[in-house]
């Protein structure tokens, strides 16, 4: 029943998305079954995903009040394609009113393409229109980097002859086709400069054994002939001669492949279009993308990314939105999102803008001061003072904490279908060792055998602390960062819910999670934590100390030399935990 309310709910978006698209005057479900085999109206029924045979059904079958609405809805769509309005308003009025067209495609808002656009200097877009050069959308939804080039080159007062050639966009899907074709035709643009062929998440097929292959896809893009002909199947072998040049490259790429990773996990794709982008060898790009790139992600999918964007230095300018919300408000992106200006021809320190709820912070950063990126600069600032402090030799928490899963045992190990545990209510004999589990969202204990447990049974009869291995209680401050430690004790486990470190004593144990529940602990767990996952790696600016004693801020204020303005930065990002 869910399944199929979305797709009568993508369907109806779909016949709106026609009413705004055709040419043609449409006031009804029974205008667009009228008009619906012409040349242009039967492409863009197909692009859309409408079947002639299910609009007639809807027609006879839907109840009258509500095909009235949907009828009035088509009516004022159409009207808006069709009135006289100002085409770059025209434009700014459709992109808001389809601000989402499924899970996967989002709509970026408009303030946001602007100062994306906008990171391009004045000059560098003036010369551009001078030689008649191209800017390229690398992954279109329905032209709204199209609108936002285009009030930008007007603005500069670049004779629309000329901004009609200059922009160019692969849409992300046939229906951003459609969308973004007719952004162009109300902007007057040559809508010949969109791929029609294929689409940008196609660009991921073209591959070689290795992966990838960049090269081709650049040499296929780049390649002169008019963009709407470009075919992935091109093989061309060309010289200079025969390339085009982009000289700029601007977009919102695909975040993610659903189950990408195998299983149910999703895959990051946004890297590969940032490789591309790089690839064409524009003067500049910009893209705006998750931010969970700087710490996490699985390493072998972005480890080379990360280190990438980290260290070529051509990253002039970045703008991180902590709070996903202050863009998209209606999708789901923990960590945040950012977008950069990456100039070719620049090498140095990036201008470093942090939006965080009502505060917008600029510092001056060295990018590759550590393999991951801090996402706020003081954090990274409290983390250099530390890590000097204690030496780089030291050891760190992430040295004893265990890796994921570390006994084996699934989140719910008596109805796992793939591996499964006995689990009982009551301790026994044969049945001693005591679990520590979630479920249902609720900390439970159980008990199991102990000759079930493999993985790491030397440490079952160490005092432990059981840690969550996820944290996630929204994205204001002051923040928790972690979850509530459990002391475990000997004789118990953990199922995959948690991760633990052992210890010798109970006394080292109990130390242990006061240590934990500091202010400045938790802060240095933040450097590195940019979603609710906490792997062991998240510890690795966390020194260790000595456990002997338990432990408050106040001495660890004092231990590291923290000033006021320190502290005060600890105290409103960090909230107690009791």
């Amino acid at each position: 029943e869910i399944s199929l309310t979305k797709k009568i709910q993508s369907y109806y978006v779909r016949i709106l998305l026609f009413a705004f698209i055709t040419k043609d005057r449409v006031i009804s479900v029974s205008d667009i079954i009228d008009k619906f085999d012409s040349e242009d109206n039967h492409r863009i029924a197909k692009n859309l995903g409408l079947n002639k045979q299910v609009l007639t059904l809807i027609h006879q079958k839907m109840d009258k009040f509500k095909l009235s609405d949907l009828d009035y809805r088509i009516q004022d769509l159409n009207d808006l394609s069709q009135s006289d309005m100002s085409p770059e308003d025209k434009a700014n009025v459709a992109v808001k009113k389809f601000g989402k067209l499924g899970d996967a495609i989002v709509i970026t808002p408009s303030n946001i393409c602007d100062d994306m656009v906008n990171l391009f200097p004045d000059d560098f877009i003036r010369e551009v229109a001078e030689k008649h050069g191209r800017i390229l959308d690398i992954a279109g939804t329905s032209g709204e980097y199209a609108v936002a080039l285009y009030k930008k080159l007007t603005a500069l007062g670049i004779d629309k002859t000329i901004i009609e050639n200059m922009i160019f966009t692969i849409p992300k899907s046939s229906v951003c086709y459609e969308l973004t074709r007719k952004l162009y035709e109300m902007l007057g643009l040559n809508v010949s400069n969109i791929v029609s062929k294929f689409v940008a998440t196609d660009l991921l097929e073209v591959k070689t054994d290795d992966g990838i292959d960049y090269d081709k896809i650049t040499k296929i893009l780049t390649q002169n002939k008019p963009f709407n002909e470009v075919k992935l199947t091109d093989d061309p072998e060309q010289g200079e001669t025969d390339m085009i040049k982009f000289d700029a490259v601007v977009g919102n790429p695909p975040y993610q492949l659903t189950g990408g990773s195998g299983g149910t996990n999703d895959a990051p794709i946004y890297q590969h279009y940032v490789e591309i982008a790089q690839k064409i060898q524009p003067k500049y790009a910009t893209l705006i993308m998750p931010s969970k790139w700087f710490t996490a992600g699985r390493e072998n999918l972005i480890g080379e990314f990360r280190k990438h964007m980290l260290n070529n230095h051509c990253i002039q300018k970045m703008v991180v939105y902590s709070d996903f919300r202050d863009l998209f408000p209606n999708v789901n992106i923990k960590g945040g999102l950012c977008y950069y200006l990456y100039n070719a021809s620049y090498t140095g320190d990036c201008a470093y803008t942090l939006v965080q709820g009502k505060q917008t912070m600029l510092y001056i950063r060295k990018l590759d001061e550590y393999d991951i990126l801090i996402q706020n600069p003081q954090l990274a600032k409290l983390v250099k003072k530390v890590v000097e402090l204690e030496g780089n030799a030291s050891e760190r928490v992430s040295d004893i904490i265990s890796n994921d899963t570390p006994f084996g045992i699934p989140t719910n190990p008596d109805i796992s279908k793939k591996n499964r545990y006995d689990v009982f209510d009551n301790d026994a004999s044969d049945h001693h060792i005591k679990l520590y589990y979630l479920d249902r969202s609720a900390r439970k204990t159980a008990y199991m055998r102990k000759n079930d447990i493999i993985k790491n049974a030397q440490d079952i009869g160490k005092y432990k602390v059981f840690i969550p291995a996820a944290y996630g209680a929204g994205e204001d401050f002051p923040h928790q960062i972690i979850g509530q430690p459990e002391y475990g004790g000997k004789d118990s486990v953990c199922s995959q819910t948690y991760l633990y470190i052992a210890f010798d004593s109970e006394n080292e144990a109990r130390n242990f999670i006061t240590y934990m529940k500091t202010k400045i602990f938790r802060a240095l767990v933040l450097a590195c934590k940019i979603e609710q996952h906490l792997p062991n790696k998240t510890y690795r600016f966390v020194p260790l100390q000595d456990f002997s004693k338990p432990w408050t801020d106040a001495e660890l204020y004092a231990k590291y030399n923290l000033d006021e303005s320190e502290i005060a930065f600890i105290e409103s990002m960090i909230k107690s935990m009791e």
